[in-house]
């Protein structure tokens, strides 16, 4: 994730949000030959993000986003407004998250 992330801020990197496994998934033990255990609440967590970013219709239109943008819009929408415990409080990695998100 370290790596991930250091790329992202690494320039004005262009990301396409998917509904799919990605590049994070495919580290996580959940997620094999393709295919996440828990999809379900994958899909919970990134439609209440959408919502929240007022990206709910982005499936029918993926277009590449800068990263600096979906990070600011996270801040200004998520982070600074105490939801994600909201969102992804239920995660077995939140712990590890509540102390990375500053």
């Amino acid at each position: 994730m370290s790596a991930i992330i250091s790329g992202l801020n690494n320039g004005d990197t262009q990301i396409i949000l998917t509904s799919a496994g990605d590049d994070i998934c495919s580290h996580c033990p959940k997620y094999l030959n393709d295919i996440c255990s828990d999809e379900f609440k994958s899909k919970k967590y990134d439609d209440k993000v959408l919502s929240l970013l007022g990206l709910d219709d982005y499936y029918l239109d993926p277009h590449p986003i800068p990263y600096s943008i979906l990070g600011h819009l996270t801040e200004k929408f998520i982070l600074s407004k105490g939801h994600r415990k909201k969102i992804c409080g239920d995660c077995e990695w939140s712990s590890i998250c509540k102390y990375q998100i500053k």
